[in-house]
């Protein structure tokens, strides 16, 4: 359903749609979510999605059936059907309510409740009437209410209890009260609204063409069928005014519009409707069932019910299950854990809770509860334990649940109407005012016995009293009095008022009606004022206000106005309806030709000429300068006049002015504008005067008409892809990526150029890298490692390590020039240090110095580093090398006629001297455009100044200039660095790429925007900007990620994987190391051959060389050369240091006793 509010005069209008969406009641807006706890929102929810399945067919068929829905004629008791898109609505008659108008409320009983009081019988009259039959012997009014006195005994007004509703004057009688009600309620008490909304006696509806009324208070509304507007929904709509057909033509249909399609074009042309959540389809008619699960997946688990809701989906949980889609088991209360309790689900902590009985506590249940514990018994009463409670014996003279009361008879006031008690063991006696009796003075004395109330008054008993209860008519303490009704003259408008029994009438004078002749009679009702009279309504009789020819009691006679001849000087008088016409004779006019016509009125003659007025004729004296009739012709002063060098001559009144071609100036145009006079050229740029225009050589690095334009010389990518192009003036520099050199940045680096590896290393050039091979005795990238054959002292018994070949000389590591940039090496022992020029910093000098570190650059400058400084590049308007200078935009001497010039950042201010004007004062102001000079004075404009002078050329008229010239703004040349375009009274700059700002004075920050991404440094240019990129990035912006292994930048047979960021990791091949694989692992860094033996590193580990008498792995084996057994023929070997002894055998001698000795052969002599 849906609900149009409608405000008239705070009232609703229901408007039940049916079909697109579910039917919603008064009921359901009224429910607030607030005043309704879980369980019955859940139990109303799973109410109105069953009602929604059981109508999901019927709105379908709504749906597919939704241009004629109203043909079955669904709406009853005389509602209209109305067609919607997605369903169709009734509207009700007045009264009738209801999806389709089905409910006739049934008329409200008035005697329910029943506005009779003190017991009286309410009986029903009419539709909206009643009657109420009083008890007998009641002074009463139209309830029956009781009629009071006041303190002198008559009866108070009926009207003080407000009884007449929305606004009714009320009329006090004696036996009742006159309700006087305005206008759109009737009834006894105005509490009816008059029904607007009935029909006019000729049958005719007030609301037209299908409209349905809603009824006002004393007013009536109607809600127009689609199509239809106005107060009666007398207007069609046409629904084709706003030509909702895109590609088509539009038909007006009653309550919509038809698209008849051009050739090629479909669809509705008139809405499109964007679907809630829950809903589908293309009137957004279809619920989504969020029951069915994608691919037939259940949404609820266990055996769940769910339940399809508005965008959502509910399950109703099978018995010991809980959760959003009951998945989790409910099991906690299987055990039966509570003793003397009740167990419940703890859906939160998938626990349990018990509830216990009365008289037993515990997680459990499992404790009896002793309720006499706390001691709650006063007054030494006995306290008795039982389940679920306890029980107070009280002592004597105590009661109470607590024994907390006492007994004391008197204590509550049990004697009545002012009774004294008196309290006495086990009962009280009541001592009784006067005027009371009883055990507890509850009886009063009746003083109504003796019958005081006279004509039939009703007598009330009260305290020590009576009161009287009149009968209508009658008033006094005993109701002895009888009430006049005319005595407050009720009658209005001089009526005579009637006293009746207990009420009056009112006989009204004429022209009066009513109960108390409060209406006026209206004698203009029946419209007796013919031909369109005004009748004004008198008291009894009425007066007409005739139109303009008409007269009579009725206005029903035409007038001759032209009886009394009203046209003066021969004028024609014509009769016309209510009114006259005069034709006039020549040279008068006016209503009744009264006026003479002044024929110079209209102000014929020109260009001040005097007028004089003839017999319908003017004639006009020309001043000198113009001729004509109507001296409209001014006299041709350039007749005789030549304006020079091509000027052209515009005629003045009695004169003339040259308006001269572009470079002349002068009266007649005769003298030639020098236009370098105001220094266009900018920037150093040379002028050159020609007719009428100039020109301005540049000097190298500016371009433009003015020179204002700084020449790009970075526009042609002159760097290429390997370096950053640095826009210079009148030049450029390329700042070249690492790995490449030259001026354009188009050779490859040679790393090895500057002999990176010391102590005879070779070095093999890479890309942007470099590797050293490096001595048996040094290592390192640069080969700046010694190895040190004496590291692990072989020397034994406190022998020194020294170098050499008894280890006596101390090496010297600066021989092999390790630091780089001929910085300066101290040698040290077994170390050295590299002392670094300007600009270089590391461990061997071999890295720059970050200049710009500090900020160097001031005012905003970008300092760009370089290899042993840096360089300011400055906001516009500084310069220095720090950009700490202000140009001085004054020193080209830009304004003017002794103008004084203001130096600003990037920009200047001329004030101007006396009598100038303009952005460089080149404008002479002509103090004679006010008019200074009087009686015929001719003004003379001079600098700063004017002069009088009465010659007899201007003498003649008024002479002012024509503003036929506009003066050219662009003359000064304004624009910095930009184009100038004149216009009038000002000028346009048309900025140059790179600038902006008025006078395009402003150099644009391209970087402004970061336009650099990845996290590059943008370095504004004029017109541009250049990005560095970080390492893995290129492109314009930096925004392509460059692959980092394209390049091969893992050597040896390294293997390159690229990571986010272009970053890269060199997988190394076994033998090398370092981040690009450069390094070949030093096996021999651990000094891992003893003894002095010498470390050969080799692919897959080292190799050691051992020295004389050592041998092993490491070389941590003495040499044993008796091993091999070297001595032969049984000599004994003796193992020496680096050697052996062979101690032979008799007859055996040599190295290994490899030679025998001969026998000695001795002499005979």
């Amino acid at each position: 359903m849906i609900l149009i509010l409608l405000s008239f005069s705070a009232f609703l209008v229901h408007v039940h749609i049916v079909g697109g969406t579910r039917a919603l009641d008064q009921q359901s807006l009224d429910d607030s979510p607030d005043l309704v706890n879980h369980q019955d929102k859940r139990e109303e929810r799973i109410e109105r999605q069953r009602q929604r399945q059981l109508r999901k067919q019927g709105k379908r068929t709504n749906i597919s059936n939704r241009l004629g829905q109203c043909s079955s004629n669904p709406c009853l008791n005389g509602g209209t059907c109305q067609n919607y898109p997605f369903g169709y609505s009734c509207l009700c008659p007045y009264g009738i309510s209801g999806p389709h108008c089905e409910v006739i409320p049934v008329p409200p009983d008035p005697c329910n409740p029943s506005p009779c009081v003190d017991g009286a019988t309410c009986t029903r009259t009419g539709v909206d009437s009643f009657s109420c039959k009083c008890p007998p012997n009641y002074v009463v009014g139209a309830t029956c209410e009781r009629v009071t006195l006041n303190i002198n005994g008559a009866r108070t007004s009926f009207c003080d209890s407000n009884p007449c509703l929305n606004g009714a004057i009320c009329i006090d009688g004696t036996k009742g009260f006159t309700c006087i009600c305005p206008l759109g309620f009737r009834g006894t008490r105005c509490q009816i609204n008059v029904d607007d909304c009935r029909r006019s006696p000729e049958g005719i509806p007030k609301c037209l063409h299908g409209g349905s009324c809603m009824d006002l208070i004393a007013d009536h509304a109607c809600i127009c069928l689609a199509g239809f507007y106005g107060k009666s929904c007398e207007f069609e709509v046409n629904e084709c005014a706003s030509f909702p057909c895109l590609n088509g033509e539009c038909q007006d249909l009653t309550g919509g519009y038809q698209c008849v399609c051009n050739v090629g074009f479909k669809g509705h042309g008139n809405f499109t409707c964007n679907c809630k959540r829950g809903f589908e389809g293309e009137f957004c008619g279809i619920n989504i069932n969020e029951c069915e699960g994608k691919g037939g997946v259940e949404k609820c688990k266990n055996g769940a019910t769910c339940l399809d809701l508005i965008g959502e989906f509910e399950c109703i949980c099978s018995e010991g299950f809980g959760g959003k889609r009951c998945h989790r088991k409910l099991d906690a209360c299987l055990s039966s854990p509570c003793v003397y309790g009740i167990c419940h689900e703890d859906s939160h902590t998938e626990g349990y809770v018990c509830r216990c009985h009365p008289g037993f506590t515990g997680i459990n249940c499992e404790e009896v509860l002793n309720y006499c514990e706390e001691n709650s018994c006063l007054n030494n009463a006995t306290c008795l334990n039982y389940h679920g409670g306890y029980h107070c014996v009280c002592p004597d003279h105590f009661t109470g649940p607590h024994c907390e009361v006492d007994l004391d008879f008197c204590k509550h006031g049990p004697c009545l109407n002012g009774g004294h008690c008196e309290n006495k063991r086990g009962h009280f006696t009541c001592h009784c005012l006067p005027g009371f009796g009883g055990s507890d003075c509850h009886r009063n004395v009746d003083e109504c016995a003796s019958s005081p109330c006279q004509n039939g008054g009703r007598c009330r008993d009260e305290i020590g009293k009576y009161t009287c209860d009149c009968q209508v008519g009658f008033t006094g303490p005993n109701c002895q009095e009888h009430v006049n009704e005319c005595a407050q003259q009720p009658c209005l408008n001089h009526g005579r008022c009637v006293d009746g029994s207990g009420t009056f009438y009112c006989e009204c004078p004429h022209g009066y009606h009513g109960i108390i002749c409060e209406h006026e009679i209206n004698e203009c009702w029946s419209n007796p004022c013919e031909n369109d009279g005004i009748c004004i309504d008198r008291v009894s009789e009425f007066e007409c206000i005739c139109r303009e020819g008409f007269h009579g009691e009725t206005c029903q006679f035409e007038s001759d106005e032209c009886s009394s001849q009203p046209c003066q000087h021969g004028g024609t008088c014509e009769d016309l309806k209510g009114a006259y016409e005069c034709q006039c004779a020549a040279g008068y006019y006016g209503r009744h030709c009264e006026i003479n016509i002044n024929e110079c009125s209209s102000m014929p003659c020109r260009n001040n000429a005097t007028c004089v007025d003839g017999a319908g004729v003017f004639e006009c004296y020309c001043p000198s300068g113009f001729e004509g009739v109507q001296c409209e012709v001014n006299s041709d002063d350039c007749y005789n006049v030549t304006c020079e060098n091509g000027g052209s001559c515009f005629d003045e009144v009695n004169g003339y002015k040259c308006q001269c071609a572009r470079g002349y100036f002068g009266a007649n145009c005769e003298n030639e504008r020098d236009e370098c006079s105001v220094k266009p050229c900018r920037n150093g740029g040379q002028c050159t005067d020609m007719v009428g225009n100039f020109s301005c050589s540049c000097i190298a690095g500016f371009r433009g008409r003015y020179c204002e334009q700084n020449v790009n010389e970075c526009a042609s990518s002159p760097c290429g892809i390997n370096g950053i192009c640095l826009d210079r003036l009148g030049g450029f520099t390329c700042m070249c990526y690492s790995g490449f050199t030259g001026d354009l940045c188009e050779m490859e680096a040679d790393e090895c150029s500057s002999d990176p590896c010391l102590f005879g290393g070779t070095c093999t050039d890479l890309f942007d890298s470099f590797t050293c091979s490096c001595p048996p005795t040094r290592t390192g990238r640069f080969c700046e490692v010694f190895l040190d054959p004496c590291a692990l002292n072989p020397c034994r018994h406190g022998g020194r390590r020294l170098h050499g070949k008894n280890c006596s000389q101390e090496v010297d590591e600066c021989l092999s020039s390790p630091c780089f940039g001929n910085a300066t090496c101290v040698d040290s022992i077994a170390g050295y240090q590299c002392l670094c020029n300007p600009g270089m910093t590391g461990d061997l000098c071999d890295a720059r110095v970050d200049n710009c570190l500090s900020s160097p650059c001031g005012n905003g400058g970008t300092c760009i580093a370089l290899m042993d400084s840096y360089t300011c590049r400055c906001q516009q308007g500084f310069t220095g090398t720090h950009c700490d200078i202000n140009i001085d935009e004054c020193h080209q001497s830009p304004c003017l006629n002794s103008a004084t010039c203001e130096d600003g950042v990037a920009a200047y201010t001329c004030h101007c001297a006396k009598g100038f004007t303009g952005l460089h004062c080149q404008i002479d102001i002509d103090e004679c455009l006010s008019d200074p000079c009087r009686n015929g004075a001719a003004c003379i404009d001079a600098v700063a100044g004017l002069t009088e002078d009465n010659l007899h050329v201007y003498a003649q008229t008024d002479s002012r200039p024509t503003c036929a010239e506009n003066i050219d703004d662009c003359e000064a040349h304004p624009c910095f660095y930009g184009d100038c375009v004149d216009q009038v009274g000002g000028f346009k700059c048309v900025c140059g790429p790179g600038f902006t700002g008025k006078r395009c004075e402003l150099n644009i920050d391209d970087c402004s925007d970061s336009p650099c991404q990845n996290g590059g440094t943008c370095v504004d240019q004029v017109s541009g900007y250049v990005c560095i990129c970080n390492p893995g990035y290129a492109g314009p912006g930096c925004s392509l990620n460059k692959h980092p292994c394209v390049s091969d930048p893992c050597l040896n047979d390294g293997t390159c994987v690229s990571h986010e960021g272009g970053q890269y990791h060199c997988y190394c091949s076994q033998g090398w190391s370092g981040p690009n694989c450069e390094i070949e692992v030093n096996y021999c860094a651990s000094l891992p051959c003893l003894n002095c033996g010498r470390c050969i590193n080799e692919l897959e580990g080292f190799r050691c060389e051992c020295g004389p008498g050592y041998t092993g792995e490491t070389c941590d084996a003495i040499l044993d050369l008796c091993v091999n057994q070297p001595c032969l023929n049984n000599g004994t070997c003796l193992r020496e240091f680096n050697g052996f002894m062979c101690l032979c055998a008799e007859g055996w001698e040599g190295l290994h006793c490899e030679t025998s000795i001969p026998p000695r052969l001795e002499s005979l002599t």
